[in-house]
């Protein structure tokens, strides 16, 4: 028993040892930083990091500074990150042993860097044009619990300027696809107006362009939603979602202006849907 007291003893010592031991009378540093845009005004939820020094968090205040106690003396360099403008790092900062390095980084706003673009694996609004879908006599996007032994899949196409469209095809047993589809008078950004509703099967070719077109913009691992860079505005656009429902399984995409946008027209409203004026008969 005395044998085990004793190597607990030398094992704790030896931990303490490599311990850092302020020395009596030393003081603490820090660095104490203050992120502003170009005008002169916080920036409020900035990235600030010491580089090299992963341990050393900086405790932000409501005026936008932030302060990192306890850094060792010594030459830093420090960088402050935010979406929308450009990463900027300050090299040569020193910190003198008890004293606070007190830092100003003012930031500019540049073009969209690929941090900027944020991504969600599943949809923040659950209630995502609900209201629309209950008119229609349709559940809401991905609602619980997803049928078993079911596959379907359902678009919403709103545009500001032209008439929201919604496609649903449901697949069958024997792997046919029945497309249903609204087309609203009205235009997305305004008023909806009413919808006019077709029902029809689809062709193989069709079918076929519907599945091709899921496979290779990967729909069942795409993130749900993107945040895109605060620096880029967009007035007026194309929003748009896609529903899958398989096997007990559903996943649901929506974008905002998107470059998938294009895609989304020609392949689903043109090649599948065959809606006018998307699709234009070869003559």
């Amino acid at each position: 028993m005395r044998c085990a007291i004793l190597t607990t003893l030398a094992m704790l010592s030896s931990y303490l040892a490599v311990l850092p031991v302020p020395c009596a009378g030393q003081q603490i540093s820090s660095i104490r930083v203050t992120v502003i845009d170009a005008q002169g005004a916080a920036v409020l939820g900035a990235e600030v990091r010491i580089v090299g020094q992963p341990s050393l968090i900086g405790l932000p205040a409501p005026n936008g500074t932030f302060s990192f106690k306890g850094v060792p003396p010594g030459t830093y360099q420090v960088t402050a990150k935010y979406p929308g403008f450009r990463d900027k790092t300050l090299s040569g900062v020193v910190v003198t042993e008890g004293k606070t390095t007190e830092l100003e980084i003012k930031m500019e706003q540049g073009p969209p860097k690929a941090a900027d673009f944020r991504i969600h694996q599943s949809l923040q609004d659950v209630h995502l044009y609900s209201e629309r879908l209950t008119e229609l006599g349709q559940p809401s996007f991905c609602q619980d619990p997803v049928p078993e032994l079911t596959e379907w899949y359902r678009f919403l196409w709103v545009p500001t300027f032209d008439h929201p469209v919604f496609l649903r095809v449901d697949v069958a047993s024997d792997g046919v696809g029945t497309l249903l589809t609204h087309v609203w008078s009205g235009h997305g950004g305004y008023e909806w107006g009413k919808s006019a509703k077709n029902v029809r099967k689809l062709t193989e070719e069709e079918q076929e362009d519907l599945f091709a077109t899921l496979a290779d913009i990967g729909f069942w691992t795409l993130p749900s939603q993107v945040e895109g860079s605060p620096n880029v505005v967009i007035l007026d656009g194309t929003e748009w979602a896609i529903e899958g429902v398989k096997d007990g399984k559903c996943h649901v995409v929506t974008r905002y202006s998107s470059p998938l946008t294009r895609l989304f027209q020609t392949q689903f409203l043109a090649s599948v849907a065959k809606l006018k004026p998307y699709y234009t008969p070869d003559r």
